[in-house]
Order: structure tokens, then sequence, then C-alpha cells
């Protein structure tokens, strides 16, 4: 007798797991981790974040958050500041190494994605639709991080 059908959180946690691990096998050639990348290009999207801003926008838990933003700092990839706009606030930027590096690490990304995209055999409308549709059901930070379609 078959077993059931596999749920779609099923399908979609098994994906999202060989995505990451593929993607940080590509990442590593530039000694940068998933999380660390996605933490860059957040960044890159504001400037200065408050740690607490960074954590809602990459959904990364507060303390694992904090090593990876001093690892970055260490490699000279962000930096703190106090915030312009509140200074009881420290801001969290990408620095001007950081930048050179995410540059990079796109570049990485979107090729794994066209690699990705071009293995599910699909037309690109579908693929479009489905990662439209994906979108939906992201938190509403992360909306604003989808490509456009």
């Amino acid at each position: 007798m078959p077993g059931p059908e596999p749920r779609l959180v099923d399908l979609l946690t098994a994906a999202q797991r060989v995505l990451w691990r593929e993607l940080g096998e590509r990442l590593a050639e530039e000694n940068v981790g998933v999380e660390q990348w996605r933490v860059l290009r957040a960044l890159a999207e504001a400037e200065g974040m408050s740690m607490r801003e960074l954590a809602e926008r990459v959904q990364v838990p507060a303390p694992s958050l904090t090593r990876l933003v001093d690892s970055l700092v260490d490699q000279a990839r962000v930096y703190r500041r106090q915030s312009v706009h509140d200074g009881r606030r420290i801001d969290v930027h990408l620095s001007a190494t950081g930048r050179e590096l995410l540059d990079r690490l796109e570049a990485i990304a979107a090729a794994h994605e066209r690699q990705v995209t071009a293995s599910l055999g699909r037309p690109n409308g579908e693929v479009t639709a489905t990662v439209a549709a994906l979108a939906r059901l992201s938190p509403p930070l992360l909306l604003s991080a989808q490509p456009d379609s």
C-alpha cells in the first residue's frame, strides 16, 4: 500500500533544504554562508538597520544574528554606527568591502537561480507564476526583497 502523498509543506521544506545546500556550496567559494549573504543583501536595500529590523528582515533569531553580524564586522564587511535618527540606537551598515563582496555573491546566486529554473523544465511564465504565489505566502518584510516579475 503506497504511503500518503507528500504535503505542500513537506515539498517546500525539502526544496528549501536542497536549494540552501546548493547555494551554500557556491557561496563558500567566497567564504560566505547563505545567512551572511542574506544579511548583506538586506543591508544593501536599506541605509542602516537596527539589529531588530535586520532580524525581522532576514528572519534570524537575535542571538544568531548577533553572531553573524559580529563575524561580518570582524571581516570589515559591515560596521555599526550610532543612528542619525535616534542617538540611543546602533545601526548596522554595509561597508564598501561588503558591497564589493555582495556584487560577487549576487552573480553567484543569480547563476544558481538560473540553473535551478532551467532544471525545472517549465516555461518561464510558469516559474514566474510559482515564484509570485510563493511570495504571497512570505512575511510582508520579505515581499520587498522578491525579484521583479
